[in-house]
């Protein structure tokens, strides 16, 4: 093996109307993915070293072409969520802060400063996207303008569930629903609402299901408390979780029976334990999160879990703009290159072993004649 890692990378971002990239036409560029930790680049085996990891690997970045405002997620939107529905392998976009007056003529309407209602699908393998729910629905039957809110799948039920998260009404129609625990079946294309639902205690912002205990819990954005939900009884439980301060960044990652997150106030990797009921550290994070200049980009940190690697992926795009490898089995970081990839939406799909990062790139001003939504899909493998 070679003593980088190669990463193939796309030349270019995509813009609107151009075509999309084959998948063959990559640039190859080696790097040495290991130079910011200032450890030696591997001789070709597998190496461990004061909490780093060298470990050859192959990172293919694809860049694809943006969808259109009619098709998919447009420019500038931010905070919506991405969950794969296993049954029939597609991508389920939902929601998001629009927070522009969006594009001119009668033909984008509901575009005026609101939380986006539209759910779109997205096939991973061909590209395609498809409008499965539009922004207005008869009587408003619908999760009422979700932004930064829970989407999981529950896998015992088959559907997914909508819990509330920031709902805005800024200058717009169709409102829909409001502070309602809601479920959706992609079968059928229709909401569901169980009457006589208590509201979450606080903002929900991001949820993980567990097939395990049958609960959706969520860690974060702030303090130490967890709350569970239980979709068959709709009520809620706030767990300890922990003692100290915490600031959780957005996203979290089921791995076997704890849910990662990452702490960006105290600078470290941290662990729920579904079993135990408890918050544990697990690692200090290889940059300093605490001095990042922007409070609220300190939140915007992704945790996925790999499962073909059984590592997590840890991407820091509100500061420091890095992405690294946190291996589970040996408790070690890896720094690595994810090339032009960049975006506030991240999901794992299991079945390809690829990563899809998009939308609203760049910085915190939404433009949306500069902000960029393509789509780019991370695939890493071991060599």
């Amino acid at each position: 093996m070679r003593a980088s890692a190669t990463i193939r990378a796309r030349l270019s971002r995509l813009h609107a109307g151009s075509g999309p990239l084959r998948a063959g036409a990559c640039l190859a560029l080696s790097v040495l993915a290991l130079s910011a930790t200032g450890l030696a680049p591997p001789a070709g085996a597998e190496r461990y070293n004061n909490g780093f990891a060298q470990i050859p690997l192959d990172i293919q970045v694809e860049a694809r072409r943006p969808p259109t405002c009619h098709e998919g997620p447009c420019n500038a939107m931010k905070h919506g969520r991405l969950t794969v529905n296993p049954q029939d392998g597609l991508i389920y976009w939902h929601g998001g802060d629009f927070g522009y007056a969006g594009p001119s003529g009668r033909e984008y309407p509901h575009f005026l400063h609101s939380a986006r209602q539209e759910i779109f699908s997205y096939d991973i393998r061909t590209g395609e996207w498809r409008l499965v729910m539009p922004y207005c629905t008869p009587d408003n039957f619908t999760f009422g303008h979700p932004d930064q809110h829970g989407w999981v799948w529950d896998s015992r039920r088959e559907r997914f569930w909508a819990l509330p998260g920031q709902q805005r009404y800024f200058g717009t129609d169709c409102d829909g629903l409001d502070k309602q625990v809601m479920g959706f079946d992609p079968q059928t294309g229709k909401w569901h609402l169980r009457k006589d639902q208590d509201p979450p205690p606080r903002t929900v912002e991001f949820a993980v299901y567990d097939a395990g205990t049958d609960k959706v819990y969520l860690l974060g954005p702030r303090g130490g408390n967890v709350l569970a939900w239980d979709p068959q009884t709709h009520e809620w439980e706030k767990l300890r979780g922990g003692m100290r301060s915490r600031r959780h960044a957005v996203y979290t990652a089921l791995a076997g029976r704890s849910i990662y997150n990452v702490d960006f106030r105290n600078n470290s990797l941290i662990a729920f334990d579904i079993d135990r009921r408890r918050i544990r550290d697990v690692a200090a994070l290889p940059w300093d999160a605490p001095a990042c200049p922007h409070p609220q980009a300190r939140e915007w940190i992704y945790t996925l879990h790999l499962a073909h690697l059984d590592a997590l992926f840890i991407y820091d795009w509100g500061c420091s703009k890095s992405a690294w490898l946190y291996w589970l089995e040996h408790g070690a970081w890896q720094p690595i290159d994810i090339g032009a990839a960049d975006g506030r939406h991240l999901v794992y799909h299991p079945a390809t072993e690829q990563i899809l990062i998009m939308g609203d790139s760049g910085d915190y001003q939404h433009d949306f004649d500069n902000d960029d939504a393509t789509p780019y899909i991370v695939r890493i493998q071991r060599r």
